[in-house]
């Protein structure tokens, strides 16, 4: 009788387990990105060729480069065009590489795998207080226009 407990209840406890994960899944993949006090959130597309059967790697890339077209259109909502153009050699090299500074969170709303390429649409949500902070620090904007 023991036996059939302990074996109920290994049963029980991963259908548990299986369920607790699913629907921890199910949250993640539905609950789209909420904007709180201070972000942003940006819609954003991007792709990267498949090499060598890559599928992982070009999945990351991909993510990657929409993080950061989502950071180059939250700085277009913050900065003139003249500072972007300006400034752009700075900004490439010290705000952009930083994309995951800036993105408090990001739900991948479509992805697309053909032979050749993966392509991923994002929702970002970009906090634009820490962007705006960073920007002050490097001289782009004013301390006094950062609350």
């Amino acid at each position: 009788m023991d036996g059939l407990f302990t074996t109920l209840s290994i049963f029980n406890s991963r259908r548990i387990m299986v369920i607790i994960s699913l629907a921890l899944f199910l949250t993640a993949v539905w609950c789209l990105p909420t904007a709180t006090a201070g972000e942003e959130i940006i819609d954003v597309s991007a792709f990267s060729h498949i090499t060598g059967g890559d599928v992982a790697a070009a999945q990351k890339s991909a993510v990657l480069s929409a993080k950061e077209k989502a950071i180059k259109a939250a700085l277009e909502r913050i900065l003139p065009e003249v500072t972007l153009q300006t400034l752009s050699t700075l900004i490439e090299a010290r705000v952009v590489p930083q994309a995951e500074t800036f993105i408090s969170n990001y739900k991948i709303e479509n992805r697309d795998v053909s032979d050749l390429a993966y392509s991923v649409r994002l929702l970002v949500a970009v906090n634009a207080d820490i962007l705006r902070k960073t920007l002050a620090s490097l001289g782009i904007i004013d301390r006094k226009s950062v609350v």
